[in-house]
């Protein structure tokens, strides 16, 4: 082995680890192909400087031939390996002009294997070239003199290396500096080129550069990878600053965000105690109210020879906006009323227990007055007493005086009777026109108030009721109505008020299923007992 080749297996060597090394990182990140044609390019290169190492210590015309044959033949892939390399680095669009330029330097490899006469390597063109150098080195390669192929070929490189170092300018010029090593070692490796030019035309005697030159570009490709590497490195690093300071930055804000919220949850937790605390008073508050209102409405029916009567009260929500109350005089019932004030709470419970006071007090004092006006009187005091309240009263008045009845409707639903002749039951009315009235207590409402009267025969029923019985929903949303009640007083039983009450509250819940009424609930049953 002659010391010429020791530099260039060094430089083998050296090429295919570092293709290897690329390749193994190019199947860990496949997504960075520059990697992979780095690779391929190193390992043709290790290759070309075997081929050269053969060369040199080739010891005849025909085994230099062998060696040069494939130097050539890796010459033309290495033009393809660095143009791909060019290509993915600097993240070209491979399209038909590479494919192009690297189909025909394709065509030269398979030539320069294929074709075997003088038009590559012929043995009949001999061209042994001394190299000598003082008293250190003196060899003599065993080659041959290329043919018109190799030539084409090797002018083609050229061309291919001067447009590929024309690429690097203009990706440098683009802002691209990771890719000036690589302008450097094309820059000599054209140096190398043109002392192999002079030294083939034996202009002077000197050793092949372009070998080693190979080893620099090499080494300038690896660097500009591994400045891409250490710029993303440093990107990275730029990165994990930036987020380590927006985390430090929203971690402040959220424990400020948690401080505050502590602070709500808090003020929510003292709001909480303060509303409990308020809806327990409110309770208390209800109860009391509910049980005020209960203690002064009449518990029981009043007795009495002439009338039967029989009722039931159902608050929705323990005080109720209904109010009834029965007029005894001389233990004879002499009238009942039954009404329904607007809204609902303790303002409406109120509310009852004042027009329930009216409501006698008019009722009792007028007994030689008519009950229109009675109830006309009743609308005054309403509208005097209580005129900043904003609820209103609806309901019936009733007056019995032996088996006369006189009967005012102020807004409300209709009196029902059902007449023990024929079991028929029906609305209490003017024979021309609906007895309805108007509401009480409201300032810009007033007006007369129409009196029916009529008489009850032994047995006859009358029927008052209010909202709760009426316009209560069952789970189908179907309304009870008073068709419903009107049918259920005509199914009743012939017999004692209790019993006829019972029958129509039976015949009510068994409509509503599980749900409950509606509203208030206040059904009153009279029955004429002589």
């Amino acid at each position: 082995m002659n010391w010429l080749s020791i530099p260039v297996f060094m430089s083998a060597s050296v090429s295919f680890y570092v293709g290897f090394y690329y390749l193994w990182m190019y199947f860990r990140r496949r997504s960075e192909r520059e990697q992979l044609s780095f690779a391929v390019t190193c390992f043709i290169v290790s290759a070309y400087d075997l081929f050269c190492g053969g060369l040199y210590n080739a010891q005849s015309l025909a085994e230099g031939m062998f060696w040069q044959r494939f130097q050539f033949a890796s010459l033309a892939l290495l033009s393809i390996a660095v143009l791909w390399f060019l290509f993915d680095f600097s993240h070209y669009r491979i399209g038909r002009l590479f494919y192009i330029i690297a189909g025909y330097f394709f065509i030269l490899f398979i030539l320069g294997l294929a074709v075997r006469n003088e038009l590559t390597l012929s043995l009949d063109h001999p061209m042994l070239k001394p190299v000598r150098l003082g008293n250190y080195i003196n060899i003599t390669y065993q080659e041959v003199d290329p043919g018109i192929i190799y030539l084409v070929q090797y002018v083609s490189m050229m061309a291919g290396y001067v447009w590929i170092l024309y690429l690097i300018v203009k990706d440098l010029k683009s802002g691209n500096r990771n890719i000036l090593p690589l302008l450097v070692a094309f820059v000599i490796f054209f140096i190398a080129a043109v002392n192999d030019v002079l030294v083939g035309a034996a202009v002077y005697p000197f050793i092949y550069l372009i070998e080693y030159a190979y080893i620099i570009i090499i080494l300038s490709m690896a660097q500009v990878l591994m400045n891409r590497y250490v710029q993303l490195q440093i990107e990275v690093e730029e990165l994990n600053r930036d987020l380590e300071k927006k985390v430090e930055e929203r971690t402040e804000e959220l424990h400020a965000a948690m401080e505050e919220l502590e602070a709500i949850n808090d003020r929510l937790v003292h709001t909480n105690a303060e509303l409990e605390e308020a809806q327990r008073v409110a309770s208390l508050d209800m109860a009391m109210a509910a049980g005020v209102q209960e203690s002064l409405f009449p518990k029981e029916p009043p007795a009495s020879d002439e009338w039967d009567v029989a009722f039931v009260y159902l608050p929705k929500a323990g005080v109720s906006g209904d109010l009834y109350d029965f007029y005894v005089h001389d233990n004879r019932l002499q009238g009942l009323s039954l009404f329904d004030v607007s809204g609902h709470g303790i303002s409406a419970g109120i509310f009852t227990l004042l027009a329930k006071s009216i409501l006698g007090r008019n009722f009792t004092r007028m007994k030689d007055a008519g009950l229109g006006k009675v109830v006309e009187n009743v609308n005054a005091d309403l509208k005097s007493d209580i005129s900043s309240v904003d609820n209103y009263l609806s309901g019936i008045m009733l007056r019995f005086r032996d088996d006369r009845v006189e009967y005012v409707n102020a807004g409300h639903h209709a009196l029902l009777m059902r007449r023990a002749g024929t079991g028929k039951a029906g609305m209490v009315k003017p024979q021309d026109r609906d007895q309805r009235g108007t509401i009480l207590g409201m300032d810009d409402i007033g007006g007369d108030f129409d009196v029916v009267r009529f008489r009850m025969a032994t047995d006859d029923v009358l029927l008052l009721y209010t909202d709760g019985l009426d316009e209560s929903f069952n789970e189908t949303g179907k309304q009870y109505g008073r068709k419903r009640i009107i049918e259920s007083l005509e199914n009743a039983p012939a017999g004692p008020a209790r019993a006829i009450l019972d029958h129509i509250m039976d015949e009510f819940y068994r409509f509503l299923g599980l749900k409950p009424p509606g509203d208030d609930c206040t059904v009153i049953v009279i029955r004429r007992l002589i």
